[in-house]
């Protein structure tokens, strides 16, 4: 409430006091009334004005609060979000990491089992290369040992040649008796002795090396040449 409104309340006093009494109050009287409303204009002015600085002071801070406490709940909310960025960009971190090491861990063992497997095609080509360097050394060996053992066997037929031949002539003589063979009768005993001769050979080459097939071949021809040799003499009639 103003000063004015004081004011006007006292001038309206006094006319009610007119009204009441019929005469009006004395000057000193309304300049007393005056007087006692404008100090009491004052005092509520400064009241007044206390309650105002109050309530805005009050105001102020209740403003200040709220703003303080947004920016309080804010700077909370920023932080929560900051807190959950960093444990977000730690997870996806961590992620990567386990994935590195994940592929360094296979790439590792594949280049472990690679090089396993190097070492291991290294040592079998070795064992490979060592078992046909051996393979080839004793087909060598038995090769220059089969030679060896036809030589040696070339060289007793060699020797026992006049022994053999020895042998056929006196054959041929007891066959023959005081008779002269004919020369059908000799060509026959040189064609089948030529041709025993080599089968013999033959069936000799075919044990050494261990041929079974070239051997029962040898074998079947020298018996099919003796049937042809006892033909062939069957149909001289034995008369050389």
């Amino acid at each position: 409430m103003s000063k004015l409104s004081m004011t006007a309340i006292a001038v309206a006093l006094c006319f009610v006091a007119v009204d009441a009494f019929g005469d009006p109050p004395p000057k000193e009287e309304t300049s007393k009334i005056k007087s006692k409303a404008s100090m009491f204009d004052e005092a509520l002015d400064e009241v007044t004005g206390d309650t105002i600085n109050k309530a805005r002071d009050r105001s102020d801070r209740d403003l200040k609060n709220l703003k303080k406490n947004r920016t309080y709940e804010a700077i909370k909310k920023q932080q929560e979000e900051e807190a959950k960025r960093r444990a977000e960009e730690k997870r996806r971190k961590a992620e990567a990491e386990k994935r590195r090491r994940a592929a360094a861990a296979k790439k590792k063992k594949a280049e472990e089992a690679k090089k396993a497997a190097m070492e291991a095609a290294k040592l079998e080509k070795s064992a490979s290369a060592a078992e046909e360097a051996r393979a080839k050394a004793e087909k060598i060996a038995a090769v220059k040992a089969e030679r060896e053992a036809v030589r040696a066997d070339a060289e007793a037929r060699r020797k026992a040649r006049a022994v053999r031949a020895d042998k056929a002539r006196a054959e041929l003589r007891a066959r023959l008796g005081d008779k002269k063979a004919s020369a059908a009768y000799v060509n026959e005993l040189r064609r089948h002795n030529r041709r025993v001769a080599r089968l013999n050979r033959i069936q000799e080459v075919a044990a050494t090396v261990g041929d079974d097939a070239a051997l029962d071949r040898a074998r079947s021809a020298l018996q099919a040449e003796d049937a042809r040799h006892t033909k062939v003499l069957g149909t001289l009639g034995g008369n050389p």
